[in-house]
């Protein structure tokens, strides 16, 4: 990019000034960089923050979350989605634990857990002050609209590799974490998806989108197929018991997390009543789930399906649910 040093002057100057009071911003660490990290991977700041501040307490350190057990992690996780990052999380805190020392280098902990070029390059720039760009969907909106790209990226990864050489020619040595955390923080609050503030970007003199006001437009992804998908679940309260299904480890997205059962796991079936319909959706699937009461006059009145369980509601506290269910349960229980 021509006139770099004038950007960076200019994005390091609006940081500085205008940068949120984030917790992982303060004293930062390697740990929380790293839990924040991964907390913010699909998942939006003001969601994370009281996630986060609640992880400080109760895993304050590398050594308190590596000695943890699975389950309390992921229920500490729980309303987060996307599961496997919690258990990365907790994997790179145990090997950690094994080293002499922490890695400081963006290749040493890519070897980790749930680690990848991102988080990576956030970590080692941010704590360890090593000049790795971070590139995600903020970094590739900012330098694809900056730089005019108006290549259709078929994926993000595509978009990654096109943008990481010029975000690359960008970071600080000086200050490298500093440095991203700006190109960050201005892809967040600034240069947003769809309607970028462009009238109040403090490098807007150096963007070929604004210049031809085309920043809406970039950069170009072809377009998703959404998937619609209908599960019906089953809701079956008897004695303060609820029968809840276990995702076996082999599952992709939800092992070890708790739901209500699918319906077509129930038999016999006498009679159902369709309590709520409820919609959500996780990537590119578009999922209505419909939870039907089941009344039965003894939980030995069907056979227990496979990985399914009678969970005292007490027990609820420290089961670990996926976030939409443990919101419905709660609902139920709330107005039966």
């Amino acid at each position: 990019m021509k006139q770099k040093a004038l950007f960076n002057e200019s994005l390091h100057k609006w940081y500085n000034l205008e940068k949120r009071d984030l917790p992982w911003r303060t004293k930062p660490s390697a740990y929380k960089t790293l839990v924040s990290e991964l907390m913010l991977q699909q998942t939006q700041v003001k969601t994370a923050l009281p996630y986060f501040n609640k992880w400080l307490i109760k895993y304050p350190n590398i050594q308190s979350l590596a000695k943890a057990s699975e389950k309390s992690v992921l229920k500490s996780w729980e309303g987060l989605g996307y599961y496997s990052r919690a258990k990365n999380l907790h994997k790179t805190a145990q090997a950690l634990c094994l080293l002499k020392k922490l890695p400081t280098k963006h290749e040493e902990w890519k070897t980790l857990p749930g680690i990848g070029p991102y988080t990576a390059a956030a970590i080692s720039s941010i704590a360890f002050n090593e000049p790795n760009a971070v590139v995600d969907g903020n970094v590739v909106r900012i330098l694809s609209r900056i730089n005019g790209i108006k290549e259709l990226f078929t994926s993000t990864a595509k978009a990654i590799q096109k943008i990481q050489p010029l975000a690359d020619e960008l970071v600080q040595v000086k200050n490298p974490g500093d440095h991203n955390q700006a190109m960050m923080e201005l892809g967040a609050t600034i240069c947003k998806k769809g309607s970028p503030s462009c009238d109040i970007c403090p490098v807007s003199k150096y963007c070929y989108s604004f210049k031809h006001g085309c920043a809406s437009e970039i950069p170009l992804f072809e377009s998703k197929k959404i998937e619609k998908i209908t599960i019906d679940r089953a809701w079956m309260f008897f004695e303060e018991k609820l029968l809840l299904y276990k995702n076996p480890k082999s599952s992709k997205r939800l092992a070890n997390i708790w739901e209500m059962p699918s319906l077509d796991l129930i038999k016999p079936i006498k009679s159902k009543k369709l309590i709520f319909s409820k919609k959500r959706s996780i990537s590119n699937q578009s999922i209505t789930e419909k939870i039907y009461s089941l009344s039965i006059s003894t939980n030995k009145a069907i056979k227990t399906p496979p990985n399914c369980y009678w969970v005292k509601i007490t027990n609820l506290k420290t089961t670990p649910l996926s976030g939409p269910h443990a919101k419905w349960i709660n609902e139920i229980l709330i107005n039966p």
